[in-house]
C-alpha cells in the first residue's frame, strides 16, 4: 500500500468494486481480511482459473494483479476423474459365462461414463482371452451408450483351476481413465466316477487339420443339448470370427473356413450352461 497505508473502506476488492465475485471458470471468490481471498471452485471444474484483485491505498490510489490457480482431482463438490479399484471374485472349475460387476466399487466422477466404452478389457477390446486361455467379454445389457450397468463375463479354460488377473479401465465422459485389476480364483471340481470307476469324458472338442490353410474341421463333444458359439480370436484378443453352434449330446462335426488370415489363432467353444475349451490352431 506505500507510505499512505490501505484505504479504510475498501482496501481489497475485484474489478467489480465488490469483495465478492466470481472467477474466470466459475469460481466463489470471495475477500475474507485484508490479506486473504477465500476460493471456492465449482463441483464440476479441474484445470486452470483466474481471478483478478484489486488493492486501494488511503489516497484512492490503486495496483491490480492476477492470480492463477489449478485445481487438480476434486473440486468444491467431489472427484471429477474416474477412480477404478481393484477386485476378487471367485467362480467354480469348467463354468461360463460368470458375471463380475467391476465396477460396483468404482467412482466415476461427475463427468460420467464416456458413451460407447465406458468399460474396455485391456487394449480397449470388447472381448479377449486371458493368460490362461480364459475368455472375457463385457456385457452392456442392452445400453451401449450408457456403461454405469456394464459387467464382464468370465469364463475359465475347460480344466482350468487355479488364480488368474485381467485388467479393465473405465473412461469418463471427457476422456480421463482409470485402470484396475480383476483377480480371479477358479476353484476345482471333484471328478464324477462311474460304476466301473471311470471319470466321465468331459466336454471338449478337436481341431485339424493343424496347421490349416484356411478350412477346419472341428469335433466337439458335449454332455448336453446346447446353444453354443465358436470364437476364432487372434493373439491380441480381437475376434476375427464367430460362429452360432446347435449342439446335441454327444459328438458333433463343426466345419469352417477363413480366408486371407495367417499365424496363430485360436478356437473357443462355449455356451451359458457349458465350456468347451480352447485350441491353438496356425494358418498357413
Amino acid at each position: 500500500y506505500g507510505t499512505d497505508g490501505a484505504n479504510a473502506t475498501h482496501p481489497l476488492t475485484f474489478l467489480n468494486g465488490s469483495t465478492s465475485n466470481a472467477s474466470t471458470n466459475g469460481a466463489a471468490i470471495e475477500v475474507i481480511s485484508n490479506t486473504q481471498i477465500r476460493y471456492t471452485p465449482t463441483a464440476t471444474f479441474s484445470g486452470t482459473d483466474t481471478f483478478t484483485y484489486v488493492i486501494t491505498d488511503e489516497d484512492g490510489e490503486a495496483d491490480s494483479a492476477t492470480v492463477t490457480v489449478t485445481v487438480s482431482g476434486t473440486g468444491g463438490g467431489g472427484a471429477t476423474t474416474p477412480t477404478a479399484v481393484d477386485d476378487s471374485d471367485s467362480v467354480n472349475q469348467n463354468s461360463s459365462s460368470n458375471t463380475i460387476d467391476v465396477l460396483n466399487n468404482d467412482t466415476i466422477g461427475s463427468d460420467g461414463y464416456i458413451a460407447g466404452h465406458g468399460l474396455r478389457l485391456q487394449g480397449g477390446l470388447t472381448q479377449r482371452f486371458t493368460d490362461n486361455g480364459g475368455f472375457l467379454e463385457v456385457n452392456d445389457n442392452g445400453t451401449a451408450n450408457d456403461a454405469s450397468d456394464d459387467t464382464i463375463e468370465y469364463t475359465p479354460v475347460n480344466g482350468f483351476s487355479g488364480t488368474e488377473t485381467f485388467v479393465y479401465t473405465i473412461t469418463d465422459g471427457t476422456g480421463d481413465a482409470s485402470t484396475a485389476t480383476v483377480t480371479v480364483t477358479v476353484n476345482a471340481i471333484p471328478k464324477v466316477k462311474t460304476s466301473n470307476g471311470i471319470s466321465n469324458v468331459t466336454n471338449g472338442f478337436t481341431v485339424y487339420p493343424n496347421p490349416s490353410r484356411g478350412f477346419v474341421n472341428t469335433n466337439i463333444l458335449s454332455n448336453s443339448n446346447t446353444q453354443a458359439n465358436l470364437y476364432v480370436v487372434d493373439v491380441t484378443g480381437k475376434v476375427v470370427f464367430q460362429k452360432g453352434l446347435t449342439l446335441s449330446q454327444g459328438s458333433n462335426k463343426v466345419q469352417f473356413n477363413l480366408t486371407r488370415v495367417t499365424g496363430v489363432l485360436f478356437v473357443k467353444v462355449v455356451s451359458n450352461t457349458e465350456n468347451y475349451g480352447t485350441q491353438k490352431v496356425i494358418f498357413e
